[in-house]
Parts: structure tokens; sequence; C-alpha cells
């Protein structure tokens, strides 16, 4: 690897990441909520298994203060309901309100709309190899995150 695949590499998730926050802003805006509530919103819609502020957290990297500020006002906006775990009454779980659901599912339509479109010139073997290549990156660093 050289500096100009560095520089490709960095210039395209760039990009990418420029390109993403622009379309969910945009889904966000559009559903008369916040960028930050559209983010953990849309977290929990995708992720039925998880219900916990720490899921959102742990699974995609929001700062505890980002998870927090987007589910206060998630909840004063009607948009999810918290209530204890039966097992552990320390533990309060999110569950999407009917609302909620609707505006998680036109941010969660935003994001698939943004992955066509990032994917558009892709032929269908090379999104195959693409995300082959997605999980290898991804369990080399889970694997040197572990390690480190």
């Amino acid at each position: 690897m050289n500096n100009s695949d560095i520089t490709k590499f960095l210039k395209t998730q760039k990009a990418i990441a420029d390109s993403y926050t622009a379309a969910i802003e945009s889904a966000a805006r559009r559903s008369g909520i916040t960028k930050q509530e559209a983010d953990v919103l849309v977290f929990f819609f995708n992720n039925p298994e998880y219900s916990l502020a720490s899921d959102a957290v742990k699974m995609r990297g929001f700062s505890k203060a980002y998870a927090s500020k987007a589910i206060e006002q998630l909840l004063n906006n009607g948009l999810i309901e918290i209530t204890s775990d039966d097992g552990d009454r320390r533990m309060q779980r999110i569950k999407i309100t009917g609302r909620g659901g609707i505006i998680a599912k036109s941010v969660s339509m935003a994001q698939e709309k943004f992955y066509e479109r990032l994917i558009r010139d892709v032929t269908v073997e090379e999104r195959f190899i693409l995300n082959n290549i997605f999980d290898k990156i991804y369990k080399t660093l889970s694997e040197n995150k572990e390690n480190n």
C-alpha cells in the first residue's frame, strides 16, 4: 500500500460519511426531528433485539451524552416509551411508539436509498465481493480491538 492508496481510502470514507450524513439529516428534517434523534431512533428500529441506551452506545459508537440527549428528546416527543425491565428494575427498556415507528421507517428508507445509490454502479458479483471484504475488515478490526 502506498500513500495514494491511503489518500484514496480516506477521500472515499469522507465522501461516504458526508453523503450519509446529508441523507439522514434530510430525512430527519422532513420528519421533524434532529439527526441525533434520527440516528438513535433508527438504531432501535433496525435492531429490535436491542432496547437499552447502552446498546446504542456500544453497537453504534454514540457517546453516552449523544444517546442520552436523543433519547430524552424522543421520549418528550412521544416517539419512544421507556419501561423498567421485569428482571432488573434498574434497566430501562426503550420501545418505539407507533408514531415513532412511522418516522423510523422513513429514516430507514433513507438509509436504504443512500446505500442503493452508493452501490448503484456495482455489479451483483461485486456486491457479493464487497460484502465479503466488509466482513473481513470488520473481523480484523474487531480482533485488533480485543487484542489492544
